[in-house]
């Protein structure tokens, strides 16, 4: 309530005061999770401020909505236009943005189809989401399939198994936790993507897409890998093989890059992570030229 006091949200198409939105208690996305949303980023740049790779979050945002069936009002212009301006209403630089959709009145029942859809867009000053070095914790809840869901989607409902890891995490006395999926296979964070660094081979292993999302920030990483000389594999990835690796590191639009300095009580060294975080912050700074075009300037 404080972060959002006293600004302006994209609500339907108007920039609203936030005390000026009002969602009604029979909200089907209130009782049944049906609801998708991105978390996006905003930093102060070199040539000013600026969206990270915010036509590629739409994109996403678009795809998980057609995901739910919902009835989409505006296009992805608009979207991406009314991410901006709620960062320049608000005067904001370094700023985590949150567009979401969901299915507003009409009926509690399972088929959500002739509800309305409401799609809000909100953005706060937004710093480090982790520690600068995590300790973490293999949990036991396990990541869902594309039996169950689709991973690629960013469904409000199903971050509920996101929210019960790390509660278990966080009540084990670690930062963060790290998922498996249903075959015992390394999947990744409750809100992030990981990989795991071989420094003498040069090679970066991230696990393969079936019970992940396969992450924005993580495209942005492999990227970064390959220019440091790095090999990228996706692949299957045993838990045996987490505490074999040189180090591990955390990426995600709200983690960034964050080193894994503990997994268990085994330590880590967190050198190469924090190397890539800083390469990761030029980018998204405006400080490396090659991928300035993911800057979407205000």
């Amino acid at each position: 309530m404080l972060l959002l006091y006293n600004m302006k949200v994209w609500f339907n198409g108007q920039i609203l005061d936030y005390e000026d939105v009002r969602i009604p208690i029979d909200t089907h996305a209130l009782h049944y999770g049906s609801s998708v949303f991105e978390g996006i980023r905003s930093y102060k740049a070199k040539k000013g401020v600026a969206v990270f790779r915010n036509e590629d979050h739409v994109k996403r945002f678009f795809y998980s909505m057609q995901t739910l069936r919902m009835k989409i009002k505006f296009d992805e212009n608009t979207i991406r236009e009314a991410i901006k301006e709620v960062v320049r209403v608000n005067n904001l630089e370094d700023s985590y943005i949150r567009p979401i959709a969901f299915y507003s009145k009409g009926g509690i029942g399972l088929d959500p189809r002739k509800n309305e859809v409401d799609i809000a867009i909100f953005a706060i000053p937004w710093g480090k989401y982790l520690k600068e070095e995590a300790r973490v914790t293999i949990v036991s809840y396990a990541r869902p399939n594309t039996l169950i869901t689709n991973p690629k989607a960013k469904i409000g409902g199903m971050y509920v198994n996101s929210i019960l890891a790390t509660l278990e995490a966080k009540e084990r006395g670690f930062d963060e936790a790290i998922m498996l999926d249903l075959n015992g296979f390394v999947a990744e964070g409750p809100g992030e993507n990981i990989f795991l660094i071989y420094k003498d081979s040069k090679t970066a292993v991230t696990p393969i897409e079936g019970s992940i999302l396969p992450g924005i920030t993580r495209d942005t990483v492999k990227h970064l890998l390959r220019d440091l000389g790095y090999n990228v594999i996706e692949r299957n990835v045993l838990v045996d093989e987490l505490f074999i690796a040189d180090e591990l590191f955390f990426v995600g639009t709200a983690a960034e890059v964050t080193p894994i300095k503990e997994l268990d009580g085994q330590t880590f060294d967190t050198s190469f992570g924090k190397k890539v975080y800083e390469e990761y912050m030029k980018v998204v700074r405006g400080e490396n030229k090659k991928y300035e075009y993911w800057l979407d300037y205000i």
